[in-house]
């Protein structure tokens, strides 16, 4: 995407990414509904931020690209967040959203499951919320976090994305989550301890 496309960054938090976006040539905008962050963003910082969440932020144009970072795992409906999203870019817009990994909280421990995340995404689980609103997967950063740039077209078969999130589940079983917990939880009372006695 070229400098002078419009962004916006749906749950700007105090705008650090909008800054970047700005500096770069690029006409950004978000909104954050923390009142707090939002003042920072655009008193402070003096960005182009509105105190606002999904449901009640207005546009005041069609954006090239709409980003959100770290959000959705904090929503009550990321469904009804994505549509909303999605009518924010225009008919060639993307849309990007990065959000915890929930398979590798074998990695992570029982550190990702946050007390405010009312949900957890998998590949397969962020992938069928956009094929469900008619997006389809155009770059994917899989790693640590899932990281997906979606655009308006023919996504994978919905079926073939399930069966992925089936395969995905499967991987868990009642052993796995229950040693992963005294691990994590023995290893943060008792540091270097591998074993209980």
């Amino acid at each position: 995407m070229s400098p002078g496309a419009a962004i916006l960054d749906c749950g700007c938090g105090s705008g650090e990414f909008l800054e970047i976006l700005s500096e770069q040539g690029y006409q950004a905008a978000g909104f954050e509904p923390g009142r707090g962050y939002a003042t920072y963003a655009r008193e402070d910082r003096g960005l182009d931020v509105t105190c606002a969440g999904y449901s009640d932020y207005t546009p005041q144009r069609s954006y090239d690209a709409a980003t959100s970072f770290h959000v959705f795992e904090h929503l009550v409906d990321p469904m009804e967040a994505f549509a909303r999203l999605a009518a924010f870019v225009g008919p060639e817009g993307l849309v990007y959203i990065e959000v915890p990994n929930m398979e590798n909280a074998l990695a992570k421990g029982f550190g990702c499951l946050h007390l405010a995340h009312t949900i957890g995404f998998t590949r397969p689980t962020l992938e069928l919320m956009a094929a469900r609103h008619g997006f389809a997967v155009a770059v994917v950063e899989d790693s640590y976090d899932i990281g997906m740039v979606f655009r308006r077209g023919q996504p994978r078969d919905l079926d073939e994305i399930m069966a992925d999130g089936r395969a995905a589940l499967a991987r868990w079983n009642r052993a796995t989550v229950h040693r992963q917990f005294w691990r994590y939880s023995f290893g943060k009372v008792l540091p270097g301890r591998r074993s209980i006695q």
